[in-house]
């Protein structure tokens, strides 16, 4: 098992209470992202990479029926609470994500706070082109390290946490996305509290509009 599977299986039983604010946020600016690209009535398809315990896809659920949701996670003890959670609305694959390989197309691609504990971010954008129906959506989010405390708790994860490989201030994050061919058409900072501050982006493949 991974580093960051490890780490998300000794705490899956408490993360939604704990990660509540922080998932929360991104929730809203993903649902209001998506509002203004589909009608709530139709129909496509997204995937959650590193979905966790479901959360966000139940989200998506919630406001479009009719959307075909699918989600990855490396931890089986999340893979296990998203089924639970989405109560077979959705298909959920347990996966290491620094290997995984798509099985179909996408029209929405979501990676949250997912690249910090990969091998190779890099390899991670690249492999979305592919599963990225023509016209698609991407959307990423990392932490921002924009902030002094941010920074020094940067420091302290690397030293002490096998997991958090990497992380990016604004500018760092969006020089990696556009080297990965993305065009940024949104993007966000998002302060759940006065700790944390997540960037968010709604991207479009440069290859997909070329």
């Amino acid at each position: 098992m991974s580093d960051y599977a490890n780490y998300y299986s000794n705490h899956a039983d408490k993360l939604d209470t704990y990660w509540h604010d922080f998932v929360t946020v991104q929730g809203d600016w993903l649902i209001n992202r998506l509002k203004i690209i589909f009608p709530i009535k139709s129909s496509f398809n997204v995937i959650d990479l590193g979905c966790g315990t479901g959360e966000m896809l139940a989200r998506i659920a919630e406001i479009f029926p009719n959307a075909r949701l699918s989600g990855v996670d490396g931890t089986p003890a999340m893979v296990d609470k998203a089924k639970k959670k989405l109560d077979g609305h959705a298909t959920i694959e347990h996966s290491n994500l620094n290997d995984y390989s798509f099985k179909e197309r996408y029209d929405v691609i979501l990676s949250a706070t997912v690249l910090h504990h990969l091998d190779s971010p890099s390899d991670h954008l690249d492999s979305i082109h592919g599963a990225l129906e023509n016209g698609g959506h991407v959307f990423v989010s990392e932490l921002a390290i924009n902030t002094f405390k941010l920074q020094l708790a940067h420091y302290w994860w690397t030293l002490t946490q096998k997991s958090h490989k990497q992380a990016w201030t604004e500018n760092e994050f969006r020089y990696l996305i556009k080297s990965a061919h993305f065009n940024i058409v949104n993007g966000a900072i998002l302060s759940p509290d006065n700790f944390w501050r997540i960037q968010m982006y709604h991207l479009e493949s440069v290859k997909n509009l070329s």
